[in-house]
């Protein structure tokens, strides 16, 4: 599990802990769920007593692996716009998500790939001074991600 993938989901939940309203319609509605199927995990959250947000995150309908969908959640569900909200540029947004990008290719593909990036001019290589540099990205969209949810009424 990335940092990524962990803290967005665990500051998913946190939000609603804290009483932070999420929408849980529109989620429902970017997770493709229909009416019977919300109706179906709405009861089955009250029979584990848990909240419906939390039942449709544990029943992995929310994928915070994937930057989009991970944008599209903190979208609809705490009307949280990755671009905007945040106040981050839009080259660090492409740094997250090339960078998620990346990971995976290291950690299903091979390890041992020094070259991450055979399609750039120059290749793209995964050292000490790439890891620093994707850190410091990841750093930022996080503390800005965090005080964008401080701000949520």
């Amino acid at each position: 599990m990335t940092g990524f993938e962990a803290y967005c989901k665990k500051r998913f939940i946190e939000l609603e802990n804290e009483g932070k309203m999420v929408n849980i319609d529109k989620l429902f509605s970017t997770c493709n769920i229909d009416n019977e199927e919300a109706e179906t995990i709405r009861t089955e959250a009250r029979a584990e007593g848990i909240t419906p947000l939390k039942k449709l995150i544990k029943k992995g309908k929310i994928n915070f692996q994937s930057y989009e969908r991970c944008k599209k959640a903190y979208n609809k569900g705490y009307n949280i716009v990755f671009g905007n909200t945040l106040n981050v540029s839009n080259i660090l947004l492409e740094q997250i998500k090339t960078n998620i990008i990346y990971r995976h290719k290291i950690v299903h593909i091979s390890p041992l790939n020094h070259i991450v990036d055979h399609n750039t001019v120059p290749p793209v290589f995964a050292n000490k001074d790439y890891a620093r540099r994707a850190i410091s990205a990841f750093e930022t969209f996080i503390d800005s991600l965090n005080k964008a949810t401080l701000k949520l009424p």
